[in-house]
This record gives structure tokens, sequence and C-alpha cells, in this order.
């Protein structure tokens, strides 16, 4: 059986996030469709570097909120990983659960549940956009979606048993090895 929680308080939250986030969709989704394919993807290899680079050197200081503190700098975030998920297709566990850690001191659980929310409506809105652009690929991504089940559900079950310590290792190691698959694919266009 399965077992959902909802914090109403953290989805009150992501529901702050959502327009910043739709905002940043908006703006940068119509980008993909200009931007040549071998430079888009290497400004993709290089800000997951980037978040990779970051989430290794910067930690929260101290101890994490306990309440996810939902301010301008988390507003931001929203925006930033809303034009991610219109630029790159990405958006939500790459980039808005890093940034809620770093720059609003939002705990790792609190991050991924707030993400997971705002993500709901950014992918939504992405879709519309692309396929406004006719670049949707719908037979890929429906077996995408119907493949993330089974793994969103492996991975809240690996989540909720591993430390705070062991998920960021592990989120740093999977970004640099992104940031070099997209490299090197970017090198051989």
């Amino acid at each position: 059986m399965l077992n959902i929680e909802l914090d109403k308080s953290l989805l009150k939250k992501s529901l702050l996030l959502q327009p910043p986030a739709l905002v940043g969709v908006a703006l940068c989704s119509p980008l993909a469709h200009i931007i040549a394919k071998k430079y888009l993807l290497f400004t993709f290899a290089l800000f997951i570097l980037g978040i990779a680079l970051f989430s290794t050197f910067k930690t929260v200081d101290g101890d994490e909120n306990k309440d996810a503190i939902i301010d301008e700098k988390a507003m931001f975030s929203a925006f930033v990983a809303g034009g991610c998920s219109g630029l790159f297709g990405i958006g939500g566990g790459i980039v808005l659960v890093p940034f809620l850690r770093i720059f609003s001191c939002v705990s790792l659980k609190d991050a991924m549940q707030i993400s997971l929310s705002v993500l709901i409506s950014t992918s939504a809105f992405g879709i519309l956009v692309h396929t406004y652009f006719h670049n949707t690929n719908w037979q890929t991504g429906i077996l995408a979606a119907l493949a993330t089940v089974p793994a969103g559900m492996l991975g809240r079950v690996v989540r909720v048993r591993l430390p705070n310590q062991v998920l960021r290792y592990l989120f740093v190691v999977c970004a640099f090895s992104m940031a070099a698959v997209v490299s090197i694919k970017a090198l051989s266009l």
C-alpha cells in the first residue's frame, strides 16, 4: 500500500514558488528552440557542473531550518529552476533542491517535497510551450513518465533510509557524471 504523507505547510509554501517558476518556464522555453543544440548542451553541461561544484563546497551552516522559509532567495531559486525546466527540461531536483538548501537553508527533505510540488506545474506548462513549438516527442515522453513512477517509489525508499550527507554526496556524483556525459555528447555534434 502506498503511504502518502502531505505536509500542508510545505504545500502552501510550494504554491508561493509556482508563479516565479512559471515565469522562468515562459521566458526560457522559447530560447530552447532558438539556440543551436550543440550550444544548448554545452550550456547545460556547464550549468550542471556549476551546481555540482557549488554543492560540493557550499554547505548549510549550522542546523537546517525545521520550517522551510519562502523568501526572495527561494523565489529566485524557483525562477531559475523554472527557466532551466523550460530551457533544458530539468529544474526540480537538480536545481531547485540545492538552491533552496544553499540559499534558504531549507532541510533536504523539505526542499525535495517543495521541489516535487513545484515540478508539477512547471512540467505541465513546459509541455504546453514545447508542444506549441512542435518539439514534443510524445512516445518517449509517455514512456519516460511511466518509468518515473517505479523510479520515484524506489527513490523515496532510498531517501528515507539514507542520511542527508550521503544523499548530498550521491547528488554531487550524479551531477558531475551528468555534466561529463552531456559534454561528451555536445562534442560529438
